[in-house]
């Protein structure tokens, strides 16, 4: 992991809580803006990853993709989005029409969106 989760959304999907380090710090990053992400400072984690299927250092490709986005106002995108809701302590799908609630659909870029005028 990569970052901190909001505590508005430091919870798995049966409502727990996620226990966090206190030195992990929120990334703010804004359109246009480039990161470098030094691989070696999450070795360990990569090695968890790959090693159930094949030796790391047998691998000649990797592919690092994201799992999931979470926004400073605790929303959740992952193949869709979503928000937790603390009275009921469950995560709840944004409806799908809903901007950003589907990807495909209501995207930057993407068909069906509106270009600004």
């Amino acid at each position: 992991m990569l970052g901190r989760i909001p505590s508005e959304a430091a919870f798995d999907q049966k409502g727990r809580p996620h226990s966090q380090t206190s030195d992990r710090q929120p990334i703010s990053f804004r359109r246009g803006q480039t990161m470098a992400i030094r691989l070696g400072d999450y070795i360990d984690q990569i090695k968890a990853n790959v090693e159930p299927g094949i030796p790391l250092s047998v691998a000649t490709k990797l592919i690092i993709d994201f799992g999931a986005v979470i926004f400073a106002d605790g929303m959740m995108g992952t193949e869709s989005f979503g928000v937790f809701d603390p009275k009921t302590r469950t995560w709840q799908r944004m409806d799908r029409d809903f901007f950003p609630g589907d990807m495909d659909r209501y995207w930057p870029g993407q068909p069906g969106w509106p270009e600004r005028q």
